[in-house]
């Protein structure tokens, strides 16, 4: 009985352990948090204090610099929680299913505070 509760265990705990783009990544700080990008097309540029695995983003965009589309509603809300959390020292998680426009940073797609 303990032997199959132990294992059960185990197995959950290397189930969460894999990741994948598109999971929420490990909670972390705001270190930097910016706006760049043109009139037409805005972004929010964070890089965490923690890096994020590379396992939580897409292979073709590893950057450290996670880009928020402020173009839309969704970003600028996402921006503004973004930004309070870092104004309140506060630890978020994000989802980085997407590249960004430029192909290069991810893109968040979900913001957990």
């Amino acid at each position: 009985m303990f032997k199959s509760i132990s294992t059960s265990i185990l197995l959950l705990i290397s189930i969460k352990s894999i990741a994948a783009p598109g999971d929420f990544s490990p909670y972390s700080k705001i270190s930097y948090l910016f706006i760049e990008g043109s009139d037409d097309a805005p972004v929010a540029t964070l890089k965490f204090a923690t890096n994020i695995p590379d396992s939580f983003k897409k292979d073709n965009c590893p950057s450290q610099y996670i880009t928020i589309d402020i173009s839309t509603d969704k970003g600028k809300a996402m921006y503004a929680l973004a930004l309070a959390a870092r104004m309140a020292d506060k630890e978020i998680r994000v989802t980085l299913p997407f590249c960004s426009a430029s192909g290069t940073r991810p893109l968040v797609n979900a913001i957990n505070l």
